[in-house]
């Protein structure tokens, strides 16, 4: 059951909650607002934009990612491959930074494209590092459904 905003999911190595959602039109204008490099998604894309608190659990000392947010379809599937080009940051959408230590939190805005008008969108998560360690596979999935 994919988790919704405000739920936390749980990797062997990331704690990761949707804090906000902001989704369309006004997304569009954030990121226009906000955005180096701003291009208006395709048509049958639209921006979501993601307020995120993740908890880097892992055991390793050094400063990693938080991770990679995407849209899938009913089977988990992958729909894009390219991401969206929000860069700036500022006061009122920080964004993730890059790299941060073991049992330290982090805050901050993601965008990510979903299906124009499609709801809920679902959303997967992983981080590269993650394995399931009753199956070794390489990626440990979390899902999440937003409106």
């Amino acid at each position: 059951t994919p988790a919704l905003p405000g739920q936390q999911v749980v990797t062997t190595t990331r704690e990761v909650t949707i804090l906000q959602t902001v989704r369309g039109a006004e997304a569009a204008a954030i990121i226009e607002a906000n955005s180096t490099y701003y291009e208006p998604p395709t048509p049958d894309r639209e921006f979501l934009l993601l307020e995120l608190e993740v908890r880097n659990i892992s055991k390793d000392e050094t400063p990693e990612r938080y991770g990679d947010f995407f849209a899938v379809d009913g089977t988990g599937s992958r729909l894009y491959n390219d991401e969206v080009l929000y860069l700036k940051n500022s006061a009122d959408f920080p964004l993730l930074q890059h790299n941060f230590f073991p049992g330290s939190v982090m805050r901050g805005w993601q965008a990510v494209y979903v299906l124009s008008g499609v709801k809920p969108a679902l959303l997967a998560y992983y981080y590269p590092d993650d394995r399931d360690p009753t199956t070794n596979d390489e990626y440990t999935y979390r899902y999440f459904s937003i409106e």
